[in-house]
Order: structure tokens, then sequence, then C-alpha cells
């Protein structure tokens, strides 16, 4: 891949254009990834909302009817559910491990055999999360394609 920055004067916004042999998964991926990564996801800490973008976010989870944003120090709230931050990251390097959690693979380090034929995934800031029995093969399908 080639990336090639070239300033225009004339131009009024921002334009990232994709040039390509033919539309790949790693084409859409790309794609997905530049047009969220200009929509943050809103969240709170301590009643402040504060500006969360994907590139930043290990993993989400729902506790109780509330869903969880967690970075690499610090826990967001967030009023959208599972499924909605599911949905608009579509696409991108999240798949849902559980009913209840959502994680980010480019903040996978491993996975290793867990209890009751269930996977456990380690995270690079330390987490260690359960991948239910429901969930590995998609797991497995997207760390074979290398995304």
């Amino acid at each position: 891949m080639k990336i090639i920055i070239e300033p225009q004067n004339k131009l009024e916004e921002l334009l990232v254009k994709i040039l390509c042999k033919e539309e790949t998964e790693e084409v859409h991926r790309l794609y997905h990834h530049i047009a969220n990564y200009a929509q943050p996801l809103w969240v709170f800490k301590d009643g402040i909302q504060h500006k969360l973008y994907e590139t930043d976010l290990y993993y989400a989870d729902t506790v109780e009817g509330k869903t969880f944003l967690y970075t690499e120090n610090e826990i967001y709230e967030t009023t959208d559910s599972l499924l909605c931050i599911e949905n608009n990251l579509k696409g991108n390097q999240f798949v849902r491990i559980s009913k209840n959690c959502l994680i980010n693979i480019d903040f996978l380090m491993k996975v290793e055999p867990f209890s009751n034929h269930r996977l456990l995934a380690h995270m690079k800031n330390g987490e260690k999360l359960i991948v239910g029995r429901t969930y590995i093969q998609e797991l497995k399908n997207i760390v074979k394609k290398g995304r």
C-alpha cells in the first residue's frame, strides 16, 4: 500500500480518494475506518461529555443495562446500546465476543482456551475477556484474515 499526501489550496474540505485495482475487503475496511474516524463517539465520564475515536477504543461492554467503553486507561459510559455501537463500527476491526461485549482486534494480544469450550482474550491493556462459544468462529475467521 502506498500513501500519498498532496496539499491542494483550492479544496474547501478534506478529500480522501482510495485508488485500487479491485474492491476487496481490505479496501472496504479502510473506507469504513476513514469514514468513522471523522465521526467520533460521544461518551461521558464523571458527568462530562468527551469525544472518543474508534482507534482509541479497546472494547465495549454492557453491564446491568449500561454500556461502557474502555480505552487503554479510561472507562467511559454512553447512552448508546452495544448493538448501536456495533452497527456504527461495522466493517472495522470490531468483533462481538459475547452477548454483552465487543472488542477491537487491533488491541487483541492473544487468545487461549478457557473453561466450558470458551476462549480467553488477552487485550494489550492487560484486560482478559471471555469469548462465548457462539462467537468463537467469527473471531477465528477475522483473526485468520489478518485484520
